[in-house]
This record gives structure tokens, sequence and C-alpha cells, in this order.
């Protein structure tokens, strides 16, 4: 807030919902451009859930396996933060909090999607969302801060069914040949006979 303190006066919760499916086509986009091996670190300036953990929950729940979400700990020592929470409830913009989209009221279907939940407690431990840093601005003086760092392990589920340019390249082919098309009805200008044949005959004659 001590960066932007009128933000009160336009603030509601559908603020934060309304940029979960933006942060997470952001991320979605960069785990693409990744090599495997290669890292990407997601931060936002939010202390928001919906806008951090659900983001980082999903991308790791599609990627199934294919991307890891490294601890960093041991590489910022000195740094006060807080981890990574597995538990949150999303609100409506009338602040009606909610702790499963089963719950939430029809009319704020549009707002909130299952997507922003957090996992079923008896599988949050796998996704290791403590990972996750939290920044408060009373811990060092600064303004509010999420940061993740995600590692590609593997290839993502849905990229094995995209052609890559080297592909491409090592498996160029000519196009096929197009047939003209030929609108109407099609038959062809010539009958060429034979001249013995006898039909021949009877039309020289």
């Amino acid at each position: 807030m001590r960066k932007n303190p009128d933000i009160w006066l336009k603030w509601n919760a559908a603020n934060g919902s309304n940029l979960h499916g933006v942060q997470f086509r952001i991320i979605k986009r960069g785990v693409e451009l990744l090599k495997i091996g290669g890292r990407i670190v997601y931060s936002t300036c939010s202390l928001n859930p919906v806008e951090n953990e659900a983001v980082i929950h999903r991308i790791l729940k599609e990627a199934d396996g294919s991307l890891e979400l490294v601890d960093v700990s041991e590489s910022i020592k000195g740094l006060i933060y807080d981890k990574g929470v597995s538990e949150w409830y999303p609100a409506s913009k009338d602040l009606t909090l909610y702790k499963k989209f089963d719950e939430v009221d029809e009319k704020w279907h549009t707002q909130l999607r299952p997507q922003m939940f957090p996992p079923e407690k008896e599988n949050a431990e796998k996704f290791h969302l403590d990972r996750c840093l939290r920044i408060l601005p009373h811990h060092q003086n600064t303004g509010g801060f999420f940061v993740a760092v995600l590692t590609k392990t593997a290839a993502l589920p849905w990229e094995s069914d995209k052609v890559t340019i080297e592909e491409l390249e090592n498996n160029s082919k000519p196009p096929p040949h197009k047939r003209r098309r030929i609108h109407g009805y099609r038959e062809d200008p010539y009958v060429f006979f034979n001249s013995d044949e006898e039909i021949w005959k009877s039309i020289k004659a």
C-alpha cells in the first residue's frame, strides 16, 4: 500500500481473482520456453494467495511432475520471509470467504473458479508450497512480494503434441501437389478414337 496509497479507493476482493488467469498464462508460457533443467522465477508484488500459491499449485498440477518447486532457502540466508501457504480462502466480491468451490454461490462462478482453491489436505504436501517465499513489508521495510522458483525436469505433458522447428527441418518434405479444384460439372473436353475403331468409321461416313 505504501507505493500506491489510493489503492483502497478502488480495491475489492475481485481484483486478485481477475488476475489469476493472466498470471497463470504468464507462468505457463514461461515454463514452455524453458529448456529441461532450466529455472524460472515467478514473482508478484501481491500477497494474495489466489495470485500466488494458487497459480503455482495450478501449474504444478497441470505439469504432472515435469516441474519442481525449488527450495532456495540456502541461497538467501539473511533474507527474512514467511513460507508459502497451503491453505487459503478465496473471497467473492462481497467478501464472503469460501473453503471449497462447491460452496460458492452460483452468481460468483464467473469470478471464482475451481483452480483458485487450495489443494486437498491429503495432497498438499506433494506440491511443497512451503518452498514459496512471502516477503512482508514489515520484515525488511520493503514492499510486499511473493517469490517461487521452478525447475523444469522433463517435457511438459502438452509439449509432446507439438512439433519443434528442428523436427520440421529434419523431416522436411516438399508440400504435396494440390490438384486444381473445378467447380460445377466436370467432364473431359475431348474424346479420342483410334483409327481402327468401328465407331470411327461410322462417324467419318
